[in-house]
């Protein structure tokens, strides 16, 4: 084997010495395994340890997700493949879940970040769904006896789902998207809260800060603002049209603005204006009645 290994590297000694031999056969260009590429073994043609070559091929067969041996490829194959089926039919499962969980993440205000946070809701919400379609099929078997919700018989050794099945998933699916989009409702505007503040079971506001609750509010008192500028000594005054949701800067689109001087004087008028400011340095009115008084005078002045 050694001088096998040394005859067929005397060319490369010829044409570059030790050192193109060493670079040939300790950094050879990586392997493409599956659209990855991986490291080629630093070959040595001095090793013949068998020990040592049969790691270094069960490394790579197991790089390339295949079994080794006629020995152990029915045990492999038949230990994988349950196991597999197994997950593919759990996420089936929890699509309803995923469906709900998705749906909030990109409309609702709780945004998961962490991969436990996410599967954590898939399941709460998953599972609800199905709590929700359980009391469907109970309601509606009353006038249909023959339907009846089917609990799983969960086995990671054999299939659990079936025609029947999947279409009770389908439907539970149907589910978790009518639920996503009332949970939408009930979390956007605050009604638990709000509940619970009518019978003045709290005072709290929620876990948002009191930017986001003010102009989430329906309050007509919240529609107009003056956003004072202490650099510039000017006003603007307008109707709130749009204002971020954002910790680290409170940005807000101002329609029918009315900028005025420290003196108040008015300087100029915009149809929209945009502000950004970071969260400590904005300081917002909202002059209400005074704007209402406005309103009225010259809505009995034009009479």
């Amino acid at each position: 084997m050694r001088a096998a290994c040394v005859r067929a590297s005397w060319p490369v000694l010829a044409r570059g010495g030790v050192q193109n031999l060493a670079a040939s056969w300790v950094s050879p260009p990586p392997v493409s395994v599956r659209g990855r590429k991986y490291p080629r073994m630093a070959l040595r043609p001095w090793i013949g340890e068998r020990r040592e070559r049969e790691r270094y091929f069960r490394l790579w067969i197991t790089v390339l997700g295949c079994d080794y041996g006629k020995r152990n490829r029915a045990s492999l194959v038949g230990q994988r493949n349950p196991v597999n089926l197994f997950i593919l039919q759990l996420i089936i499962l929890f699509v309803p879940g995923i469906i709900w969980e998705r749906i909030d993440a990109q409309y609702g205000r709780e945004r998961a970040t962490s991969q436990w946070d996410i599967i954590r809701r898939t399941f709460v919400f998953g599972l609800a769904a199905y709590v929700v379609t359980y009391f469907g099929y109970w309601l509606a078997s009353f006038k249909w006896p023959d339907l009846a919700f089917k609990f799983f018989e969960i086995s990671d050794t054999t299939p659990f789902l079936d025609r029947s099945a999947v279409w009770q998933i389908f439907v539970t699916a149907v589910v978790a998207l009518t639920c996503a989009i009332l949970w939408l409702y009930a979390t956007n505007w605050k009604l638990l809260t709000r509940f619970l503040q009518c019978i003045r079971a709290t005072k709290r506001y929620g876990d948002e800060d009191v930017w986001d609750f003010t102009f989430n509010s329906r309050e007509a008192e919240v529609e107009y603002v003056n956003v004072r500028d202490f650099e510039k000594e000017i006003t603007y005054s307008g109707w709130v049209e749009l204002f971020s949701e954002s910790e680290k800067q409170r940005e807000l689109l101002l329609r029918d603005v009315i900028v005025y001087d420290w003196e108040g004087k008015e300087l100029f008028k915009m149809a929209r204006v945009y502000l950004a400011r970071k969260s400590d340095n904005i300081d917002i009115e909202f002059p209400y009645g005074e704007k209402a008084n406005e309103q009225e005078t010259a809505a009995v002045g034009n009479a």
